[in-house]
């Protein structure tokens, strides 16, 4: 199958997708949470686990998406795609892989349809309410104004919003047998930058053991001076999955492929605002385009095939 065939418009096909990819493989998902009919579908579950290698395995890798559409679109496509081509090929002893299918962060009742969208007009009043929004979600994330996380012990950062204690419990429960070992979590995502291309950006405080391990297994080769020091928390999902794994080596990286350069959107906007319309937003941040999901996939198995040989080190 092409690799844009692994890539859906929607969460419930790309739950479908998933499940032939799980069929075909002949795995078994374990389903967490409901979806209670989000992005206009009938229901089924919030989250689904497939393990792939030892099932005792103290070395792990885990997959999972971002709290956007888009980020959870991204990520599915790429997991149907290790699970139709790669699922045979069984990892290194003593280690394993990881797939957690989740749809977009239920903390706001998920992105709508691309169909139901209503592109809005941008002007003053838009602008003021975008701004409060967002107050709202750093309120509920446990992040101040400028995206940092609240001080460690304070109510509001122990909790994780978005999924629910108990999903968080029951996914982490599938992680179990690495709680004393190493795990790198890849938080896949969209952004702007170089079509298909995939950013790196390490999880962890510049300087930092997590930051070191990213950059050694994942960084180029030669990198330029202060390269790398940018730091992204991992969304939702990871970063519930993080907590519950204190006692383990934990090196999390964010892979963020990008959609198109800053540029060309604001240009895009320009234009567009010139003439009184806006270009669908969905299509500036997650591309139908056969040739961005090839890039994309292929880019994926590169970082994949790293985090195995990473996870593998002695």
């Amino acid at each position: 199958m092409a690799a844009e065939n692994y890539f859906a418009t929607s969460f419930n096909e790309a739950r479908r997708l998933f499940h032939r990819a799980c069929a075909t493989a002949r795995v078994r998902a374990a389903g967490f949470g409901t979806a209670h009919g989000m992005f206009g579908g009938a229901g089924g579950a919030l989250v689904e686990v497939v393990r792939l290698g030892d099932l005792g395995a103290q070395r792990l890798i885990v997959l999972c998406g971002g709290d956007r559409l888009a980020d959870a679109l991204c990520c599915s496509g790429i997991e149907v795609g290790w699970l139709s081509e790669f699922a045979d090929a069984a990892p290194p002893p003593g280690t394993a892989i990881v797939l957690v299918h989740n749809g977009a962060a239920p903390v706001t009742g998920g992105e709508p349809a691309p169909e139901a969208q209503e592109i809005p007009k941008w002007d003053s009043d838009l602008l003021t309410k975008v701004e409060a929004r967002y107050a709202e979600y750093a309120r509920e994330r446990g992040i101040d104004h400028q995206g940092e996380p609240l001080e460690p012990g304070s109510e509001r950062a122990a909790n994780v919003a978005g999924f629910s204690t108990e999903i968080l419990d029951d996914v982490a429960g599938e992680l179990g047998s690495a709680r004393e070992g190493r795990v790198i979590f890849l938080d896949i995502g969209v952004g702007l930058g170089p079509y298909g291309q995939v950013d790196v950006v390490p999880c962890h405080a510049a300087g930092s053991p997590g930051a070191q391990r990213a950059r050694l297994w994942f960084g180029p080769d030669n990198p330029p001076a202060g390269d790398f020091e940018f730091r992204r928390h991992p969304d939702h999902l990871a970063t519930g999955l993080m907590r519950r794994l204190a006692t383990a080596e934990v090196t999390a990286v964010r892979l963020a492929f990008g959609t198109y350069s800053m540029m060309s959107v604001l240009e895009t906007l320009a234009d567009r605002q010139a003439e009184g319309t806006l270009p669908e937003a969905r299509r500036l941040f997650y591309p139908d385009a056969a040739q961005w999901r090839q890039a994309v996939w292929q880019n994926a198995v590169i970082a994949i095939q790293r985090a195995l040989r990473a996870v593998s080190r002695r």
